[in-house]
């Protein structure tokens, strides 16, 4: 029980993370990291070239981990 509570209360704060990020890096970084797709793949669907979601995927992904460092693990470390 104790686990399920820590990961339900992870994803909030992992949606929480999500929904705070820019709308194209929020987009993009789902695309890849929630449904998979691949880089080539989201360049052509949105009329980029791929090195360019590479870069907002690497930025996507430095918000993110800076967001559940603050809120996730800055509170798990708390109890």
């Amino acid at each position: 029980p104790e686990s399920i509570l820590s990961q339900k209360d992870f994803f909030k704060s992992f949606q929480s993370c999500v929904s705070k990020l820019p709308d194209r890096l929020r987009d993009i970084f789902l695309l890849r990291e929630v449904e998979e797709i691949d880089a080539g793949d989201i360049a052509a669907q949105l009329g980029i070239s791929v090195g360019n979601v590479r870069v907002i995927l690497h930025r996507a992904r430095v918000l993110m981990r800076d967001c559940v460092d603050q809120t996730w693990f800055k509170n798990f470390g708390s109890t």
